[in-house]
This record gives C-alpha cells, structure tokens and sequence, in this order.
C-alpha cells in the first residue's frame, strides 16, 4: 500500500517536471534555442524514466503472480508426497516473526503464544499472541494465506482469491479477534481501551482494500505490525507500568499449556461455530 502511494508521488512529480520542461522548450524556441534543446532533452529524459518505471513495474507485478503460482503449485505438491501440514508450520513461522518484529520495537515487552483462555460457555479461545507493552494488551490473531483479501471489514466473511484461481471464505479475522478479546478481559477484569485488536498477515497475502476496518482494530502485513501497533496505541491512551506488565504476563502464563482437554474444547467450539453459520 505504502509502495502504490510512493509510486503515484514519484509519477506526479515526473508529469510535472515533463509539463513544465515541454511548457519552457515550446516558449523558447523563437529567442533561447538553447534553453529550448535543454528543456527538450530533459522532458524526454522524464519521459524514458517514466516509460521504463511504468514497465518495470508490470514486470515485477508479474514475477510476483508468476511467484505466487510457483509457491502454491510447490504446497500441492508437498501435500501430496508428504503428509506434512504445510498451514502450520507456515503459520508458526509468521508467529515467530511477528514476536521477533514486536521485539525488536518494544524490547520490554513480554509475549504469550497461543493460550488457551477459558470462556463463560466452558470451552476455551486459543489467542495466537499477546503481546503485553507499556501501551496496552495487544490480541494478535495472525493468518499466513497465499492469495488475494477481498471484500471489506465489515462483514462476518472475506473472500480468500487463491493464485490458482479458485476462491473460498474466510471468517473475518477481525470478528474472530474480538471473541478472543471478550475472553481476556473476562479473564484480566481491566477497561477496554487496554487491549489493542490486530489482524497480521504474511508478505503472501494481498489485501485489497482496508475499508470498513473498525475504529477498535488494525489490519497489517507482518512489515507494518510495529506502526500498527503505534497507531492503535495513539487512539488509545493508556499505560502500563513494568511490574503491571509483568504481572499481567505471570496471571497469563498458566493458560498456555495446551492439555488434550483444552484442545478438544476448542475444536469442538470451531466446529459449533461453522455449523451455525451454514
């Protein structure tokens, strides 16, 4: 997103320079012919550069679909040779990064991988991470798709457009994060501006638009968590103290071992849930 809104400055600017050159070569063509042959070579000088980013662009586009393909073509054939789940260790690899990111900008910070919080019903939400921070409880659900998001926040479903052409719906990721959230704090018992909900993506997965992203929750690619985290924090004044940090995470460190019991619980809430919804 960021890159698309360079490029578009970077081209405003080289529409300008060719206008204004072209504007000056014209004027001085009677009286200054070497004003005139200068401001010529350089508007078409912009205007080379502007060819040639224009189709390097289209060729990097390409090679990124082209990738796209080769990674999902390669995870078939995987899945068929090897009964490996690829999802899984893709996705414990996106956890690790995301800790290491978070790490690395908020160095006194303190993360819970996947805990299981007891809910009201008696079954329990597993949380990806939680990073707790002097600016609150971050609920991190993180998703490591290959393909293209499409649809907007708003809704209970996105729409997941995979590199081999077929589509499937995705529960919005955001939805799924606020049950999390409502376990926490049922848990923690603070205010709700203390909890930040933040949906990260892998660099394979393609948003198409950020609209109708709600006001309580950032949507990111693994690249951006740091400044997503900064944002929500900035509408959400709170602070937390080292020892309450730590604290929080000593209440919190119980709930990660993972018992056959647990497991089931949740797997049978996921599915209760699916059957509902069709």
């Amino acid at each position: 997103m960021r890159k698309h809104k360079l490029f578009k400055f970077i081209d405003l600017i080289i529409y300008f320079n060719i206008f204004m050159f072209l504007s000056l070569g014209i004027t001085s063509i009677s009286d200054k012919n070497a004003v005139a042959v200068f401001s010529f070579v350089i508007a078409s000088i912009n205007v080379l550069y502007l060819v040639y980013s224009v189709n390097n662009r289209i060729k990097v586009s390409k090679l990124e679909e082209k990738s796209l393909e080769i990674e999902y073509e390669t995870e078939e054939i995987i899945k068929k040779e090897d009964e490996i789940d690829l999802n899984y260790i893709k996705l414990i690899s996106l956890e690790r990064r995301i800790e290491t990111e978070i790490k690395h900008h908020f160095p006194n910070s303190k993360i819970i991988r996947n805990a299981y919080i007891p809910k009201k019903d008696g079954t329990y939400s597993e949380i990806d991470l939680i990073a707790i921070t002097s600016g609150g409880i971050f609920v991190i659900e993180s998703k490591n798709i290959t393909g293209t998001i499409k649809g907007t926040w708003d809704k209970k479903e996105l729409i997941i457009a995979h590199p081999s052409g077929e589509s499937y719906s995705l529960l919005n990721p955001i939805v799924q994060n606020t049950n999390h959230y409502y376990s926490l704090k049922n848990l923690l018992d603070l205010s709700n501006d203390y909890y930040k909900n933040i949906v990260v993506f892998g660099n394979k997965t393609y948003i198409e638009s950020f609209k109708g992203v709600p006001y309580y929750a950032q949507v990111c690619k693994i690249d951006h968590i740091a400044n997503a985290m900064k944002r929500i924090t900035n509408r959400f004044r709170v602070s937390l103290k080292d020892y309450q940090i730590y604290d929080i995470y000593e209440h919190l460190l119980p709930f990660v071992e993972k018992t056959e019991e647990k497991k089931v619980k949740h797997l049978e809430s996921i599915k209760n849930k699916k059957n509902n919804i069709l």
